[in-house]
């Protein structure tokens, strides 16, 4: 805790320096709330036409998940970067402020400390709340549907939380869902984020007509750049080869890499397939087992061993 309390220290006197008018508990909150780039998976390099198969889909997935993030953190930015609007012991607000997707509505972020004794470990929870401009508080226009937490820990900006982005609480009250979630319900997003690495897992549901019932995300990112991510889709009904199926991925910080795709579920349960490339994301060899007649380049050229 005592560490905790330096770091914060230290940034309070750069915003002091600033102009900004801050305390010790604002700054507390304000680190508490993430960023876009510790929520956001990033793969090791630009996809193109001619990046590999297992590649290209790898980065698509990463981006899904990357433009689903950004709207929250767009507001999440909101409190990193100007003070509460109201405080109280233990508790601040900010907002409401107009939404900058849904024009004619308004967005507030409201925070509680837990507990509120120095000497037990510090938790952050917080609401994202929507309703219709002129809102006033109390009311029950108001609808949470973003919802997190946050423990951090000795690091500015390090630490491990839980966002709940939930779409279905907007459908329910006829309120606009935004962008890149037309057909998502919902999603639970956690992240550990340390000065050398960072986790996410998310677990997403989505509507009926999404290419994708559910999908499971683990993604992992070293310091240098190299990293993993694992997901596995269940799939609509409108290919009755492939209910369910996971693809796991890595890449050095050269971005070279390997991925492997396995059916979990469906006629093609247990047929696979591997791509492996290079620094500029091209195959240097593919197999699919359903397929042997498209296995080309040598398994020699994968910089990385098998994945499973």
């Amino acid at each position: 805790m005592q560490k905790h309390r330096l770091v914060v220290a230290a940034a309070l006197s750069v915003l002091t320096a600033c102009g900004g008018n801050y305390s010790n508990e604002d700054i507390e909150f304000q680190s508490a709330v993430p960023a876009r780039e510790q929520l956001e998976p990033i793969v090791a390099a630009q996809r193109t036409a001619a990046s590999a198969e297992y590649y290209r889909l790898t980065s698509v997935v990463a981006e899904t998940y990357g433009g689903i993030v950004v709207g929250v953190a767009k507001i999440l930015n909101r409190v990193r970067r100007h003070p509460a609007t109201t405080r109280k012991l233990g508790e601040r607000t900010w907002g409401p402020f107009d939404d900058e997707v849904r024009r004619n509505f308004q967005v507030r972020v409201r925070m509680k400390r837990e507990p509120a004794d120095d000497e037990q470990p510090l938790r952050f929870r917080y609401d994202i709340e929507l309703a219709p401009k002129g809102t006033t508080a109390p009311s029950d226009a108001w609808v949470a549907f973003i919802s997190g937490w946050f423990d951090p820990a000795t690091g500015l900006r390090e630490g491990q939380g839980r966002i709940f982005l939930n779409i279905d609480a907007l459908r329910t009250r006829g309120y606009p869902e935004g962008e890149n979630v037309a057909t998502l319900r919902t999603l639970e997003l956690d992240y550990n984020v340390t000065a050398s690495s960072r986790e996410l897992r998310a677990r997403q549901i989505n509507l009926g007509p999404a290419e994708a019932r559910e999908a499971n995300l683990f993604y992992q990112q070293a310091g240098d750049g190299s990293g993993l991510m694992r997901f596995d889709v269940t799939a609509n009904d409108n290919n009755p080869f492939v209910d369910r199926y996971e693809m796991v991925s890595a890449w050095q910080a050269n971005a070279a890499g390997r991925a492997e795709l396995l059916v979990l579920e469906g006629a093609a349960k247990g047929r696979s397939g591997t791509d492996c490339w290079d620094t500029t994301t091209v195959a240097t060899f593919s197999q699919r087992d359903w397929a042997p007649n498209m296995t080309q380049g040598d398994p020699a050229t994968c910089v990385l061993p098998p994945l499973r």
